[in-house]
């Protein structure tokens, strides 16, 4: 059978065919000893429902509930928010060993890369300050920063090729767990508001997570009106591509510190972690001054052994039940009636106790201030009701 005449059976008339239809068109030529290759055709990788069910696995996460595995993060704030200095804590306490917790929660280390595009130097000088408040010494965290700044998404760009970026972190850190682009405009060629471009992209950042089956964390920006102040800037694409995103923003600061309220806006394979809040202080470097002699400082997000959480805003809080205008007469009906003929118990262990007043009493001063007849009602049916009840 010539080459011809299998991919004419392959591909029928010339015609589109489905994935399925071709599977099974190669699953007949295989049967027939034709391999896929032979035939022309690429054969599509595939699973059934059954292999899709007993091969299915729980996520894994380098930080719990916060930095999923081989997944697509996003952590934006507007400008002085802190959100760098909170990427930079979570990209060093998965690059050092001796740390076990981030904010409470558990960590599997491994190898980080940080492209730094914005202020190299004040990268720098956080993570000197990160690593002389947790008292670590920095040959023991395992991050590597590139301060080369190039577009991600230029093909055109010779000097900067995925595959040139590729060999570099496989050069330079081999195998990592966690990929950090700070910021998204830096290393971005396109337009951001274009979704073509945002694409473009996006599948940048997928080859590198299917490359080394690393976590990419990009660090991108806020709108400037008003309602997009929760949101990352840029097309609606950004949000749909990813599997965690996180609001950093700036809730209250003075001259030593900040605290950033932290909220997760989209977690695709599991539930929203709760709002927390970070309190970052400032942290003197040891023996580095600048040109006037002051004492170089920066900040360092405190260290929680146990996430103090707050209500989240998004979920509807319980309300109290309106009591109905019988409910409201029997309350105050039964105050009155407590108060004229209510007794106080000393007796006993367990200190002072009231004691419950009659029924009849309660109905009493029902009548007593029953205006009209159908107060005179209420009456009645609080008569019949049980004196169990507590108003």
């Amino acid at each position: 059978m010539t080459d011809d005449v299998k991919r004419s059976f392959i591909d029928g008339d010339g015609s589109d065919i489905t994935p399925e239809e071709a599977n099974r068109r190669l699953a007949q030529i295989k049967e027939n000893g034709i391999s896929a290759s032979t035939s022309g055709m690429h054969e599509y990788s595939h699973y059934s429902f059954a292999d899709a069910c007993n091969t299915a696995r729980p996520k894994k996460y380098l930080i719990a509930g916060h930095v999923q595995a081989s997944a697509l993060h996003m952590t934006y704030g507007e400008p002085a928010s802190g959100k760098t200095f909170l990427v930079i804590d979570k990209a060093a306490t998965i690059a050092c060993e001796e740390i076990s917790t981030w904010q409470g929660r558990h960590v599997n280390h491994g190898q980080v890369v940080y492209f730094a595009g914005e202020a190299s130097e004040g990268v720098k000088i956080r993570c000197a300050g990160w690593a002389t408040e947790r008292g670590i010494n920095p040959d023991n965290v395992k991050m590597t920063i590139f301060d080369e700044v190039f577009n991600l998404d230029d093909e055109n760009d010779t000097e900067h090729q995925l595959e040139d970026t590729i060999s570099n972190i496989e050069v330079y850190a081999p195998n990592p767990v966690y990929v950090v682009i700070d910021t998204l405009h830096a290393f971005m060629n396109g337009d951001e508001n274009q979704a073509k471009d945002t694409k473009a992209f996006l599948a940048v950042c997928r080859k590198l997570i299917q490359k080394f089956g690393c976590a990419v964390e990009l660090i991108h920006h806020v709108g400037v009106s008003n309602d997009a102040k929760g949101r990352a800037r840029g097309s609606s694409s950004w949000r749909g591509a990813m599997d965690i995103e996180t609001l950093v923003q700036n809730e209250s600061s003075d001259d030593s510190s900040i605290t950033c309220r932290i909220t997760q806006r989209k977690h695709k394979d599991g539930k929203k972690c709760r709002p927390f809040t970070v309190r970052m202080n400032e942290v003197v470097l040891p023996d580095m001054f600048d040109e006037e002699g002051n004492p170089v400082t920066t900040l360092v997000p405190e260290k929680q052994e146990t996430i103090i959480y707050l209500r989240n805003d998004s979920q509807p809080q319980p309300q109290t039940p309106r009591l109905t205008p019988k409910e409201l007469f029997a309350r105050k009906t039964y105050k009155e009636a407590a108060i004229r003929h209510g007794r106080i118990s000393l007796e006993g262990n367990t200190g002072a106790s009231f004691i419950d007043v009659g029924l009849e009493q309660w109905r009493e001063v029902c009548y007593e201030l029953s205006t009209a007849d159908n107060e005179r009602k209420k009456c009645d049916e609080i008569g019949r009701a049980s004196c169990r009840e507590r108003v």
